[in-house]
């Protein structure tokens, strides 16, 4: 599947036809096709072949599930190498990106390099979950990272999700140094 399908589209509890699918989930009809030889249940085989909603949505759930690759702490989702690997001597990268997600929570991107092909690999996260990321990782930039700690402090001592901005919390930031 090249492109991520809308399985919401199909209802579970209703019958269909290949072209009521094709025009429904707007695919080719050679995709449906493809699917019945990969293992889609047909309810009928009898021209028009039939569909049950509940068949296809859990086919294409599963189909979606097996293209997943969950990563662990340590790694990174390579796009030249389609596969997780590591950063090189897991040295990584920190900057900020300007985002709030969460309760408050600054988000941050993590970026490191290739083990394998010596592309640029990314990965998202917050501040909140960085600490599982840092006891792995060796931060390049730590002067930086801790600007944006700093920054994350001033955010929660007072300042709301609404009026979230660098240079607020760069005052805030060193008015409590200052105290």
């Amino acid at each position: 599947m090249s492109k991520k399908i809308n399985i919401n589209l199909v209802k579970q509890n209703k019958f269909y036809t290949t072209q009521m699918l094709r025009k429904e989930l707007g695919v080719h009809i050679r995709s449906i096709q493809s699917w019945v030889k990969q293992g889609m249940k047909v309810a009928s085989n009898e021209r028009p072949r039939l569909f049950w909603g509940q068949d296809v949505k859990n086919f294409l759930k599963e189909k979606q599930q097996s293209r997943k690759i969950l990563l662990a702490a340590h790694e990174f989702y390579c796009l030249h190498c389609r596969k997780a690997v590591s950063s090189v001597n897991n040295k990584v990268f920190v900057s900020e990106t300007g985002k709030i997600v969460g309760d408050d929570i600054p988000e941050i991107q993590i970026m490191g390099i290739c083990d394998q092909c010596g592309s640029w690999v990314y990965r998202i996260s917050n501040l909140k979950r960085f600490s599982e990321y840092s006891s792995v990782f060796q931060i390049e930039n730590a002067e930086e990272f801790e600007k944006i700690l700093t920054k994350f402090k001033a955010v929660k001592k007072g300042l709301s999700k609404y009026n979230y901005n660098l240079s607020q919390c760069d005052r805030k930031a060193e008015e409590n140094e200052k105290i």
